[in-house]
């Protein structure tokens, strides 16, 4: 693995937790990583010169602000890079939004380490392989430009047959253009005959000779072997002379290679052909028509959907307009004039049989050498087993929420019997690491049915108020130590309505700030004091915990502290955008400062 030593990849998660997760695996696999917590730090990331990025891990959902799919679209205006979506949704259409993005690939969060590695191998590869496929097309296209250079330069050889004298005369290009050397031959019909195509040599020799008895000028493209290999395609155009007694004298003519030009006619017929091809199978009605409504092409799907037959519309007004959408149509007509593009117009028509539909109705303007608008290719789609699967959709969305209100509440029962199983394992404990252990669990478990209880009753499902949660978590707390009637409790906290997503993190911090206070601040003490204060200020929401105990001691960082409950407090601060700080005597004060979502 020693190539893989030399990538870095960058994870882009706001649930930290899970970060550090696949942050340690990756890292366990060899790679380099860096961690994003946002849309906003991944594209700042990816952007910065000091830093390399070989392959972005993305999550889809990122919390408030820029999603993943943004974050995305921004970094790859940025620079090329491949990225995987890294996510817990399998819908259909979330998956095939990122498909729109990138190809590199979709993981499913929670597929295993074997899937992850094989996504981000198979990327790599990928993306080799398109950086080599790009410098192909890099090389084409140059030779492209070449050619349309040579295209332009056009040069034109002559010939002068003198019939009386039957003498002929070439340019030097003339001579470049039949491929041999002016001293290699003498210049006649013969000599050009020799070089000609053996298929085309027969109407070659006939349109000379006409001409030269006087039946005529000669308009002739054919097909020229020439000495050194290869073949051409040839146009010559020779105009006869005559005396004053009618009597033809001379032929002069002009002799151009057309091999270019012959070759991107035939590429031109063939993505004709394609374009037939494509609009005659596209399985939806696609026809044009001109600035006054007229139909000028048919496809058969619109024959098949609609009814009528080409020959029964084209060059008449466009039958699929109901009689009282006539005005709609003048004005889309009129739309059409001015050059704009429709897309996804949603529309009434008619089918031949006089049934009605709604129609989605793209479309494109049709310009000429001008560039002025003559007409307009439209594709209409029927939609109106959509819009009915819609109408059960939203239905089916209310029966969603009334479910997920159900399952709210055994999620909250299950916890509340979890919950009293850990209380009687506490009742018979007598070791009392185990039994701080428990009395932890229960916390938080307390605090997560405090959540559900306050989400199930808040009317607003994506939010929820500081002074509706954070008292009763308070509670709930302090309600689990013995000791709880020793403690007075002070609580200030304001109507601040904050996204439900910051509500985990902020109750998992305030628990493990609670529960140490109830543990460690007052040994011995016969009375204590705790205080909650919670308010906001412009756009920055503040919360501050407080008690009047012994205080947390010098030696312990917040930032850098082994325990698990600070790191954890630090790691969940960070999540939240926030900051934190402590101070010490007399008790101890911790201010935390987050940014307030807008809702």
């Amino acid at each position: 693995m020693q190539d893989q030593i030399l990538k870095t990849i960058l994870i882009v998660e706001d649930e930290i937790i899970l970060a550090m997760g696949v942050q340690h695996f990756l890292e366990v696999e060899g790679f380099r990583t860096l961690l994003a917590l946002d849309g906003e730090q991944a594209v700042e990331c990816v952007t910065d010169p000091h830093r390399t990025v070989d392959l972005i891990l993305m999550d889809v959902n990122l919390g408030r602000g820029m999603d993943g799919t943004q974050a995305a679209r921004r970094i790859l205006a940025e620079r090329e890079i491949p990225i995987i979506f890294l996510s817990s949704h399998t819908e259909k259409e979330i998956v095939e939004k990122t498909e729109a993005i990138s190809s590199y690939g979709y993981v499913v969060k929670n597929s295993g380490g074997t899937v992850l590695l094989a996504s981000i191998k198979m990327a790599f590869k990928l993306h080799q392989a398109n950086q080599s496929l790009r410098l192909a097309e890099q090389k084409i296209r140059h030779s492209e430009n070449q050619l349309q250079a040579v295209l332009k330069i056009g040069q034109i050889g002559y010939l002068d047959w003198d019939l009386a004298a039957n003498h002929m005369q070439w340019s030097d290009e003339t001579y470049h253009i039949l491929g041999i050397e002016s001293s290699a031959v003498i210049p006649s019909l013969g000599a050009v005959l020799q070089l000609v195509h053996h298929q085309d040599n027969q109407i070659v020799r006939e349109k000379f000779e006409s001409a030269a008895a006087g039946k005529g000028d000669i308009n002739l493209k054919f097909r020229l072997r020439r000495p050194s290999g290869g073949e051409a395609f040839i146009h010559v155009r020779a105009e006869l002379q005559r005396d004053n007694q009618g009597k033809p004298i001379r032929l002069l003519g002009t002799l151009h290679d057309i091999s270019d030009q012959k070759r991107v006619e035939d590429a031109l017929r063939l993505s004709e052909d394609y374009m037939r091809a494509m609009i005659d199978c596209t399985p939806e009605p696609l026809f044009s028509i001109d600035t006054e409504g007229k139909v000028v092409t048919w496809n058969p799907a619109a024959s098949r959907v609609l009814g009528w037959k080409p020959e029964e519309v084209i060059g008449k007004r466009t039958p699929v307009v109901p009689p009282d959408k006539e005005d709609e149509f003048a004005a889309i007509i009129q739309r059409v004039r001015a050059g704009e593009a429709i897309s996804g117009l949603e529309i009434v028509r008619q089918k031949k049989d006089g049934s009605r539909f709604i129609a989605s109705l793209s479309t494109a303007a049709i310009r000429d050498a001008d560039n002025q608008v003559i007409g307009t290719m439209a594709a209409m789609r029927d939609i109106t087993e959509k819009k009915q699967a819609e109408q059960q959709i939203i239905q089916l969305l209310h029966e969603k929420e009334l479910l997920i209100h159900e399952i709210h509440h055994r999620v909250k029962n299950n916890i509340s019997a979890i919950s009293s199983m850990l209380q009687l394992q506490l009742e018979k404990q007598a070791d009392s690491a185990a039994r701080s252990a428990l009395q932890d669990a229960i916390s938080h478990l307390q605090g997560m049915m405090v959540l559900y209880d306050k989400l199930l009753r808040s009317e607003n499902t994506g939010a929820l108020s500081l002074k509706v949660y954070l008292p009763a978590l308070v509670e709930e707390i302090t309600n689990l130590f013995d000791h709880k009637g020793k403690i007075d409790k002070e609580i200030h906290v304001d109507d601040i309505i904050v996204d439900q997503n910051l509500i985990p993190p902020l109750g998992i911090i305030l628990n493990e700030l609670i529960t140490n206070s109830m543990k460690h601040a007052f040994p011995g003490q016969e009375k204590g004091k705790i205080r909650l204060t919670a308010f906001r200020q412009n756009n920055t929401v503040s919360i501050i915990f407080e008690d009047n105990g012994i205080g947390m001691p010098e030696a312990v960082d917040i930032g850098q502290s082994s325990g698990f409950g600070m790191q954890l407090i630090s790691m969940l601060v960070e999540q939240i955008k926030g900051e934190i700080q402590v101070r010490r005597q007399p008790g101890t004060q911790f201010s935390i400062q987050f940014p307030a979502r807008p809702l």
